[in-house]
């Protein structure tokens, strides 16, 4: 599989086609629909291979919201948004200390539009430079880094 289109799918309400490869990496605000995303590949693979359709109500697909994954009762919290994680690939594609080229990594940049959530499948460069980048981009790792200090 190389890409995947939503449409109608939880928060995706436009049809929309985003480009996975390995390593592919979700970025975007809490509760813009990554977790969903990841759900939706999980039951693909889980359908592809015979296993039953899914219940997107049960476990482990219906994994709540941000404020009841991050409880006290849970054990494991996946951040999906990771600046650092994301510079690194950049860094790693640039220098070529890695094998990882341009096209060996999709960055998917989830952004909420009132109700509905957009997937941007971003582009790097030769240089680790990410192109196309929509205009909220930057705001929201500035934001996370303002929070994280407590400005």
């Amino acid at each position: 599989m190389d890409g995947i289109t939503l449409k109608g799918f939880r928060c995706f309400r436009e049809e929309q086609t985003a480009r996975l490869v390995p390593p592919t990496l979700l970025v975007g605000e809490n509760s813009t629909g990554k977790t969903s995303f990841m759900a939706m590949i999980r039951a693909l693979w889980d359908t592809a291979h015979g296993f039953q359709i899914p219940d997107f109500r049960e476990t482990p697909y219906d994994l709540g919201s941000f404020d009841g994954i991050a409880s006290p009762e849970r054990r494991l919290v996946v951040e999906t948004h990771s600046d650092h994680l994301l510079d690194r690939v950049r860094m790693d594609v640039r220098d070529g200390r890695t094998r990882l080229k341009p096209d060996d990594v999709s960055i998917l940049f989830f952004e909420r539009r009132g109700l509905d959530v957009r997937i941007h499948s971003l582009r790097l460069d030769e240089h680790g430079n990410i192109g196309d980048q929509p205009e909220g981009y930057r705001c929201f790792f500035m934001e996370e880094t303002s929070r994280s200090l407590g400005l």
